[in-house]
């Protein structure tokens, strides 16, 4: 297994906790350029973290700039060597062999944080221990609630709503203000506490998805594990900047490829093939200028990602 590289000279990974502690959590960032992004994000994260027992860890999956600028302004961060764009949850796969803490932090190198959102995080996590996972509510530029921060259980009836316009209703109230703690679904995997124990017992992410509901699986895996759903606290919060590492056309064609490849896992056969019909009319409703791609070349998305991992459920 390759080492890391760690910026601080050298010295041991776990020394470059704060005050050489050992690490409590530590903070796995997976950058795709990001490089406008980083320094924004590593310098709210040590202001507000710092004093806290934390390692972070990073990997650079597109090869610009973002690990010169972290190498040389961050030297508590560990840096482990890239090995190419192997997609989001392999590289955080990747962090998570090197991470010595008691939880892992899944942190976008697009969010920034305005004060301590870790530690509301762990008392989330010690007032309800038995959760799947713990995440706190991220929100926009424009000061709304980030939706991806309490996303529901993939469903054929949520396709139906998205595509007829009746699921804005639910959205709204999904992104209500928070109150509290609260179990959801699924958290964003922008921002989502889980015990390393438990990570390494359900196998981390799926690395047969490449990037988008990667998240989903995890959090659908981690609540069969756990017996329990995830959990969000209303007092860990965070700025998501949104999109940053990829154009408009080819995030949908992923969106659209990462849904399908997660019903051909978790769902019957008859359920996907009615998926794909669903999302091919929601493309063809929308923006050619956003979808344009994803309608002249359905089969780019249609069959998901190959190969695929054994299904959790065959429920429909």
């Amino acid at each position: 297994m390759t080492e890391p590289f760690s910026a601080n000279n050298g010295r041991s990974p776990r020394s470059t906790c704060s005050g050489d502690r050992l690490p409590i959590v530590s903070v796995l960032i997976v950058c795709y350029r990001s490089e406008k992004d980083i320094r924004r994000c590593l310098t709210g994260l040590f202001e507000h973290c710092g004093h806290l027992p934390i390692e972070v860890l990073l990997i650079d999956n597109f090869g610009d700039a973002s690990e010169q600028i972290v190498r040389e302004a961050f030297p508590r961060v560990q840096i482990v060597p890239s090995r190419g764009n192997i997609g989001f949850g392999p590289a955080n796969n990747e962090l998570a062999r090197f991470a010595s803490g008691r939880y892992l932090l899944l942190l976008n190198p697009d969010t920034q944080l305005f004060d301590d959102a870790i530690t509301p995080l762990l008392d989330c996590a010690k007032a309800r221990p038995h959760a799947a996972a713990w995440g706190g509510v991220t929100v926009l530029e424009n000061g709304s609630i980030d939706p991806s921060c309490m996303q529901e259980r993939p469903s054929l009836r949520r396709e139906l709503g998205l595509l007829f316009g009746v699921g804005w209703l639910k959205r709204r109230l999904s992104n209500r203000e928070p109150d509290g703690l609260e179990e959801v679904p699924v958290l964003s995997g922008a921002f989502m506490l889980v015990g390393a124990e438990r990570w390494r017992t359900a196998g981390g992410f799926d690395e047969s998805f490449f990037l988008y509901s990667e998240e989903v699986d995890l959090c659908l895996r981690l609540t069969i594990e756990a017996g329990h759903p995830p959990v969000r606290t209303a007092f860990a919060r965070i700025t998501h900047l949104v999109g940053g590492s990829s154009t408009s056309r080819a995030r949908q064609v992923a969106v659209l490829k990462g849904k399908m490849h997660l019903f051909r896992k978790h769902r019957s056969w008859l359920s996907t093939a009615l998926l794909g019909g669903i999302l091919y009319a929601y493309a063809l409703s929308r923006s050619s200028a956003r979808y344009g791609e994803a309608v002249k070349r359905p089969g780019s998305w249609m069959y998901g990602y190959k190969p695929i991992s054994p299904p959790e459920s065959s429920s429909g």
